[in-house]
């Protein structure tokens, strides 16, 4: 019946070369406090887009999958570096079409990105007593990143990504919308 669009897409590119320029870009500005808590936020459209020129093809032609329109563009685009303790509190993309998120860093126990039905509370509290939870039942979706891994998904889907609880390593990725 209803389902949500989400494409896991491994993405192959130097990863450590984007690693230094997000660090690069750290050293250059304060940043911002949008949904992180804690850890770094860079402002909007800090990088060159051409490293990731073939990410409006891939979501086009997921666009297309579903049924919606293609010829997606990036609209916009953040870094995300998250140390020890830092997080990402729950929160969607207003005024997009689709969002993504690049993890370019994914320490052990740096945390997972959690994805919340959009029926949550219904689920959470009218069906809180399932047997097993499935893609059906579920109030929210946990997921393992990994490096090089692309997650794109509606930008109305409220999501968080859990405390880094590595205190040697920082998480990093990069989040984008889609219109």
């Amino acid at each position: 019946m209803f389902v949500v669009p989400f494409l896991r897409y491994k993405f192959d590119c130097d990863l450590l070369k984007v690693k230094d320029l997000c660090f690069y870009e750290k050293e250059k500005s304060q940043g911002r406090i949008i949904s992180n808590v804690g850890g770094w936020q860079s402002n909007v459209n800090p990088l060159d887009l051409s490293l990731f020129s073939e990410f409006e093809k891939i979501v086009s032609d997921f666009s297309l999958h579903v049924g919606m329109p293609g010829n997606i563009k990036i609209r916009s685009h953040w870094i995300n570096i998250n140390d020890y303790k830092s997080f990402n509190r729950r929160h969607r993309h207003n005024d997009a079409v689709w969002s993504a998120v690049l993890y370019v860093q994914v320490p052990n126990n740096s945390g997972d990105i959690r994805f919340y039905n959009p029926a949550h509370d219904q689920l959470h509290y009218e069906w809180s007593r399932v047997n097993q939870l499935t893609h059906f039942n579920s109030p929210c979706w946990t997921i393992a990143p990994e490096p090089g891994d692309l997650f794109i998904f509606p930008a109305w889907l409220d999501h968080e990504v859990e405390p880094n609880m590595n205190q040697n390593e920082e998480r990093i990725s990069i989040a984008f919308n889609f219109d």
